[in-house]
């Protein structure tokens, strides 16, 4: 399990640098939307990672990102949100004979269906988090609901092509 984690780590450098110095410099309007492609490493994980390597590695994600964007925590708030309600979803989207062992969370492991509602879930508790962070008020619910739609759809259909181009047999 450490050898598969340890791939998955590099790769998951490769990603959160992309995201710094790519994705967080495309912007959707004036709302400042931002894709959030980089939580693909965490979704893509294996299943057995134990829980404390899973908020580690959000941990360390999140602080790379916060330390290239001068955010003050808000990537890591974001992304141990949604590491922390990781194993909640996989358990509800589990089929009925559970996961492979063997297997990844994959598209071509668990096909379309699956894979998108998963990212969805993913993608969306990171949004919220993140939207609600930073403006850390609710004098703004609205448009931060708003962000966090077009964000949730931006960021999902980026990490299906990225699932797609990328990560399929």
């Amino acid at each position: 399990m450490l050898r598969r984690l340890g791939g998955h780590i590099l790769i998951g450098f490769v990603i959160i640098l992309f995201q710094a110095l790519v994705f967080d410099n495309m912007f959707i309007s004036q709302l400042h939307i931002i894709p959030f492609v980089f939580i693909i490493f965490i979704l893509l994980l294996p299943f057995d990672t134990p829980n404390w390597a899973l908020l580690i590695i959000a941990f360390l994600s999140g602080l790379i990102l916060d330390i290239f964007n001068d955010t003050g925590g808000i990537y890591i708030g974001a992304i141990l949100f949604s590491a922390f309600i990781r194993p909640s979803v996989l358990n509800s989207l589990a089929p009925y004979d559970g996961y492979e062992l063997s297997s990844l969370p994959r598209l071509s492991f668990y096909g379309w269906r699956w894979l998108i509602k998963y990212t969805l879930i993913i993608s969306l508790s990171y949004n919220l988090a993140f939207y609600f962070l930073d403006s850390f008020s609710f004098h703004f619910i609205l448009q931060d609901l708003l962000k966090t739609l077009i964000g949730t759809i931006y960021t999902t259909i980026l990490i299906l092509i990225t699932e797609w181009a990328f990560f399929r047999k």
